[in-house]
């Protein structure tokens, strides 16, 4: 007979009591909400799914003048607590000065990895003094109280199976530890902030002249006293900065999806000394000298006096702030921070944002100071005041992604895609004014919907997302391609090397200079020059798709790609040594596939494969030589990850990620491949094509190669130069002779261990040599 017992060792082992925002040492004041948490704690580690915990019933016990205020703590909870704000509801069913009770709905559950709040105020006949809070009886169970395992049907084979109890499924009263909470009620409280100031980007710098962000920073502030307080807050700009508007966030209570209501009154200071004023300003509301498109208009307009600058913008609250009061908040739940979309350089639907860019001329690497006061409108008095300075770049480095479409090995002559940049992103250019796609069709948009959250749409043609890092853009770029070993580049339709993918190229006509180099290595380097063409390049918009073939003689190996660590690795038994694409070529060179001039970085972070690492994919060099014979050491160049979804790693492995591998047949190789007078460095092909000219030389690769896991000895092959000279008849092109003009060569792989034989005549075989198999 067999029996089953479910058994759940994981229990509630400490429940504790604690203050939110303000600090349990300041005095509290009457008729003030204040916000406090519970945080319970789970025996063991235990799985996910243990730390889910029915039936609760918890009650706190208050003061006996405590009331919650329920409306408040739900909020609260869907903001702070969103695996339990459908499932945990909390009450005073007693009434004011009686425990606080937090319960589970019907067949729902409580998850122990997020903490559970209430709000609540003392009431007017409070006494001053200590005040205490502690736990009072708590139940829970981890079954819904169901003793007894369940027996799936199977058949009737379930007969024979025996359903046992356990305690632990059933009702559990609480029996861990927990804390008392003490605080004081006094006559005053403290009047406090923390007030906050984010420079756009995490590394609060801007460009200067960059008017695309259109995002100089994000700003609020956080009621950390205990006493209400009237006040204004002031961001005071630099006169390196030309603001075009300020934005009052969609939510400025922090609150999920609950807008509060509340209005604000905005006075505009201009350095000529006027302002203007703008009363009642809603939530979501742009103050803009930009107009805004889209089906619903959420944008003031107001217009800068001739030669002015906006000097600060002064923003009262039309209504009491209380302790706890959230007016920022950034990558918390609320808005488009839950969204995927960066939100680097981009407006918040929970905090003010200062739009703007800063002014052409100003000096690179000058500091750009904003500073954010609160005043209290009772007193006069300064509550807090921080300043908060940006870096002026003249130019910054951008992010970029390359990907190759090469997941699986590649044979002789298949050919395979990389792409330089993104190119699926839309073209935005309207400026970024808001964040109010959070809201569809004037609803809270509760499930994100990413076609408007964070992303332009019919009804908000301004919410516009963000981008990592500090430039978004790169004027005139300049690529270095380096052609892979064994492969070559295949011309497109329009005799460039590349094409142009994605929307941002509509309308560019300006064409870079493409230059054919040889490396130190011996490989071919395309550079695509794009200086002086005036092309301000956004990788997300705008891509460069380049196409590559394997040679038809290449033979089986794991070469370097992208990767920046030189690794050892096993295919098909035999193992490679690889070298690193950026430091393993000749003297240290970077035989990256693709390289930029710049220090930039990769924009897919969170996808290197382990044979890449930023720190070594910058400051780059590779020596070139052009067709003339002229050596030119270039220096400053970045590269990136190959990895991505249509990388090799993707089949055989990150161990394989940022690699290329050639898997041609395991057996006897023996080709030939001509260097034709239009070609030089590595770029051999079976059809050459040449052009009349003085200097006709040739060069003829004959490729012996033994690509089986066998050694193989006595082996030989023999190439035969053309003889027979045809003229061209219409389209059908003649043959033509070839005289051998210096001695033959024998390449790096097989110096010590074969010989080569030549002659400058006619030369009648052995019996040996007239016999060729394959």
């Amino acid at each position: 007979m067999t029996s089953i017992t479910i058994q759940n060792s994981t229990k509630l082992a400490s429940l504790n009591l604690g203050e939110m925002v303000t600090d349990s040492a300041q005095p509290k004041i009457k008729n003030v909400d204040y916000t406090y948490s519970l945080t319970a704690v789970q025996s063991g580690n235990g799985l996910s799914l243990q730390s889910n915990f029915n039936d609760v019933n918890i009650s706190v016990n208050v003061p006996s003048t405590f009331a919650l205020n329920a409306e408040k703590t739900q909020r609260y909870i869907a903001h702070y607590s969103g695996l339990n704000s459908a499932s945990v509801q909390v009450a005073q069913p007693g009434g004011v000065g009686t425990p606080i009770v937090f319960s589970t709905k019907d067949g729902a559950s409580f998850n122990s990895n997020q903490s559970l709040f209430f709000i609540g105020s003392y009431g007017e006949s409070t006494a001053n003094g200590t005040q205490t809070f502690d736990i009072g009886k708590a139940t829970y169970s981890k079954n819904f109280g169901i003793v007894t395992a369940p027996i799936a049907l199977d058949n009737g084979a379930e007969s024979k199976l025996t359903a046992k109890t356990s305690s632990l499924n059933g009702m559990i009263t609480f029996d861990g530890t927990s804390n008392k909470l003490n605080e004081t009620v006094a006559d005053t409280g403290t009047k406090a902030v923390v007030s906050t100031v984010y420079l756009a980007n995490n590394q609060s710098k801007l460009v200067i002249g960059n008017k695309l962000s259109n995002v100089l920073n994000n700003f609020g502030i956080t009621v950390t006293g205990t006493q209400p307080l009237n006040a204004t807050m002031e961001m005071a700009l630099p006169d390196s900065v030309e603001s075009t508007g300020l934005y009052i966030p969609l939510l400025t209570k922090a609150y999920r999806s609950w807008a509060s209501g509340d209005s604000y009154d905005v006075k505009i200071n201009f350095t000529d000394g006027t302002s203007k004023e703008f009363k009642d300003v809603k939530e979501g509301t742009t103050l803009s000298t930009l107009p805004q498109t889209g089906s619903v208009n959420t944008t003031t307009m107001f217009n800068l006096p001739v030669g002015a600058s906006v000097k600060s913008y002064d923003i009262t609250p039309n209504f009491t702030l209380n302790p706890g009061d959230m007016l920022y908040s950034k990558r918390n739940a609320g808005g488009e921070l839950d969204n995927a979309l960066p939100t680097e350089n981009d407006v918040q639907a929970t905090s003010f944002s200062t739009l703007g860019y800063v002014k052409d001329g100003v000096a690179d690497q000058s500091k750009v100071p904003f500073v954010l006061t609160t005043t209290d409108n009772d007193t006069g008095k300064v509550v807090d005041s921080i300043t908060q300075s940006a870096t002026a770049l003249a130019s910054a480095p951008i992010s970029l992604d390359v990907t190759p479409n090469n997941t699986a090995p590649l044979n002789p002559t298949q050919q395979f895609n990389v792409l330089i940049g993104d190119g699926t992103k839309a073209a935005y250019t309207n400026p970024n004014l808001n964040a109010n796609g959070f809201f569809v069709n004037n609803q809270p948009n509760t499930n994100y919907d990413p076609t408007v959250v964070n992303n332009p749409s019919a009804k908000d043609g301004n919410d516009m997302p963000g981008y990592n890092g500090v430039g978004l853009t790169k004027k005139d770029p300049v690529f270095y391609v380096t052609v892979p070993k064994q492969t070559q580049i295949v011309p497109q339709a329009n005799g460039q090397i590349f094409t142009q993918k994605g929307a941002g190229w509509n309308g560019i006509t300006s064409t870079p200079k493409v230059t054919k180099l040889t490396n130190a290595d011996g490989q071919l380097v395309y550079k695509i020059d794009y200086t002086g063409t005036g092309i301000e390049w956004n990788p997300s918009s705008m891509a460069l798709s380049m196409q590559f073939q394997v040679n038809a003689d290449a033979i089986t190996d794991l070469q370097s790609f992208q990767n920046t660590e030189s690794v050892t690795d096993i295919y098909n038994g035999i193992s490679y040594d690889v070298p690193s694409a950026t430091k393993g070529g000749k003297d240290g060179e970077s035989t990256s596939v693709v390289m930029l001039a710049g220090n930039d970085t990769d924009s897919n972070g969170n996808s290197f494969s382990s044979l890449f690492n930023q720190g070594n994919a910058q400051n780059l060099f590779t020596t070139l030589t052009d067709s003339e014979g002229n050596t030119t050491k270039v220096s400053g160049l970045s590269s990136f990850n190959g990895w991505g979804s249509n990388g090799l790693g993707a089949t055989l492995g990150s161990n394989f990620g940022d690699l290329l591998l050639i898997s041609a047949p395991q057996s006897m190789i023996l080709s030939g491949a001509i260097q034709d007078n239009q070609s030089f460095g590595s770029n051999y092909s079976a059809n050459g094509v040449n052009n009349p000219m003085k200097n006709d030389a040739q060069s003829i690769r004959l490729r012996l190669a033994n690509n089986t896991a066998n050694i193989a000895t006595n082996v030989g092959g023999v190439l035969n130069l053309p003889t027979e000279v045809t003229k061209n008849d219409g389209d059908t092109p003649g043959k033509f002779a070839l005289q051998l003009t210096g001695k033959a060569t024998e390449g790096k792989s097989t110096l010590g261990s074969t010989t080569t034989l030549y002659s400058t005549g006619r030369v009648t075989l052995s019996a040996r040599w007239q016999v060729r198999d394959g």
